[in-house]
């Protein structure tokens, strides 16, 4: 068994000191990837961000001599952005990306395939920052005058006979 850590790692993606993490990179690929994955989960976005330039850097500097397994990574995490993946990795596309932004000339090919996943991906679309509640009905600010108060629940419409109806406020 290798001394790859996943604490090992952590220290090593704190510091910055990309010679180490290209030496453990060396010894174990999908031992590091698997790793760094990880980290790429953490809330702190400093801490994200630092992962995710890994990838890049990792792309840049090693993907001449192992161009199937930078592949698998984007294949990877194109599959783990598609809602029947099972799980939702959060850090897929901005790894995927990283990637592709470290060796272009030989992954610029995928980033249509990333777009195009994110566009077609709901839950990437947000309309408000996370953390922020709707307003709600009757509560906080009052309405201008001449504009109407929100409704307690969301206006709905369905097709009824071939005319739309209107859901009555509750």
């Amino acid at each position: 068994m290798s001394d790859i850590t996943k604490s090992g790692v952590r220290a090593l993606v704190e510091a910055g000191d990309e010679t180490a993490i290209l030496a453990l990179f060396d010894e174990d690929p999908h031992r590091v990837q698997r790793f760094l994955k990880r980290l790429a989960c953490a809330p702190d976005a400093a801490h994200h961000a630092r992962t995710v330039a890994c990838f890049r850097m990792l792309s840049r500097e090693r993907s001449a001599g192992m161009p199937e397994f930078f592949r698998e990574t984007i294949r990877r995490s194109l599959w783990e952005m598609n809602e029947e993946g099972g799980n939702v990795a959060w850090s897929a596309p901005e790894i995927a990306a990283a990637v592709v932004a470290g060796a272009p000339e030989r992954y610029g090919r995928f980033a249509s395939y990333l777009i195009m996943a994110a566009l077609d991906e709901p839950t990437l679309h947000r309309r408000r920052p996370l953390g922020r509640r709707r307003p709600r009905a009757g509560g906080g600010v009052p309405a201008p005058a001449g504009v109407p108060a929100p409704l307690s629940r969301r206006a709905c419409f369905y097709k009824r006979r071939n005319s739309l109806h209107e859901c009555k406020e509750t």
